[in-house]
C-alpha cells in the first residue's frame, strides 16, 4: 500500500506523540484510526508496539481516535489533515516525495 508510509509518518509525528498519553492512559493502546477517505483501506500500520486500529467511522462512546480529516496526495507531495478530539488537537501536515522516500516538510498543530 503505497500510503502507508505518508499515514506512518502522520501517526509518528514528534509533535503529537505528547498527546498520545498511553503511558499514563493504557486504554489509548491501539491506536484507533479513523479514515473514510479510500487511502486508508487496508492500510496496515503499527503504534504503541500495536496494529492500529483502522475504521471509516469514529467507534462508538467515549473512545479515543485519531481522525483524518483530508487526505490529498500528489505524485511528489501529500497534505493530511487530522484531528485528536479526545486532546482537542488538530493538525496539518505537509509531505514530500525524493525518489522513493516520503518525509515531513511541515507539521502544524493548534489546541
Amino acid at each position: 500500500m503505497t500510503n502507508v508510509p505518508l499515514l506512518q509518518l502522520v501517526l509518528d509525528l514528534p509533535e503529537l506523540q505528547q498527546y498520545y498519553h498511553v503511558d499514563s492512559l493504557p486504554e489509548r493502546s491501539p491506536l484507533r484510526l479513523v479514515c473514510s477517505d479510500p487511502a486508508c483501506a487496508d492500510a496496515s500500520l503499527e503504534k504503541f508496539g500495536a496494529p492500529v486500529e483502522v475504521s471509516p467511522a469514529a467507534p462508538e462512546g467515549d473512545q479515543p481516535y485519531l481522525e483524518i480529516t483530508r487526505f490529498d496526495q500528489q505524485a511528489s507531495s501529500a497534505e493530511v489533515e487530522f484531528r485528536y478530539p479526545v486532546e482537542g488537537v488538530v493538525g496539518r501536515v505537509s509531505l514530500s516525495k525524493t525518489g522513493d522516500t516520503w518525509s515531513v516538510t511541515e507539521a502544524r498543530l493548534a489546541e
